[in-house]
């Protein structure tokens, strides 16, 4: 859910000429915001952070990382060229101890996921988007490694008047660290996002920490122009999911 007003004003309103602009707002997301950005005439203006107050619900010592699985994709000549890419295969928790995962977001009737000691197994598809899930660890966040095993697979589900050759993925083993804790100093942990170069694609596999992230984020900026600008607001939540706000048109001539 996301609800801001400007001046006053709801969002997709369009403002007469004012110097001042004061924006309020509230989003409250299905998982974990990373951020929320107020974009004027197409460049960011504020970002408002939604690591905040209310700590950890989990116990002393445990804390949430998230890896996250991204395909890329875009439409080309009114089609989508690319399938679904399958990601099977298993994640090995070392440095820490593997308390429970689950995935995020609403799975979908064929996504599989299952925690076994202090590894998990998953089977999945993207296309175009970001799936992820969430491990609970126990430990020290530094020395933390996760040992990802990826199946090789072939795409599936293409467009009805795609013609290319379904794509084949090779098997692939990979070793992702945790990012540095927010207000630490990354040091030489290791990279927490792999790219697969995929002929013009680029997909990915990352981890995030999930630690002091916020579902529901307040906000307030004041902002000031002289000139005839347009706003909106953009949400991203740490699963990649996003949502955007109507814009508010202050000053000029209407647009059409």
């Amino acid at each position: 859910m996301l609800d801001a007003r400007l001046n006053g004003a709801v969002m997709g309103s369009e403002l007469d000429q004012t110097d001042r602009r004061v924006l309020e707002g509230r989003a409250i997301g299905t998982g974990p915001i990373r951020r929320v950005d107020l974009i004027r005439n197409g460049e960011v203006t504020a970002t408002f952070d939604a690591r905040g107050a209310g700590g950890s619900a989990l116990p002393e010592g445990q804390f949430e990382a998230l890896v996250s699985f991204f395909s890329e994709t875009w439409v080309d000549i009114r089609d989508n060229p690319r399938g679904q890419r399958p990601w099977r295969g298993t994640v090995k928790v070392e440095g820490a101890n593997l308390v429970s995962g689950r995935l995020t977001g609403t799975p979908l009737p064929a996504d599989t996921f299952g925690v076994d000691g202090n590894a998990a197994s998953f089977d999945f598809t993207t296309r175009g988007s970001r799936r992820s899930f969430a491990l609970v660890l126990e430990g020290d966040p530094a020395a933390v490694r996760l040992s990802l095993e990826i199946a090789a697979a072939v795409e599936y589900g293409t467009a009805p008047t795609q013609v290319r050759t379904p794509q084949r993925f090779a098997a692939a083993e990979l070793t992702l660290a945790l990012p540095a804790a927010p207000g630490t100093s990354s040091g030489a942990r290791g990279g927490n996002e792999h790219v697969f170069h995929e002929g013009d694609y680029r997909d990915s596999i990352r981890v995030d920490f999930i630690e002091g992230l916020r579902d529901d984020v307040t906000f307030r900026f004041t902002d000031f122009g002289e000139e005839e600008d347009w706003y909106y607001l953009r949400v991203e939540q740490i699963d990649g999911h996003l949502a955007w706000s109507s814009p508010w048109w202050v000053g000029g001539e209407k647009p059409r």
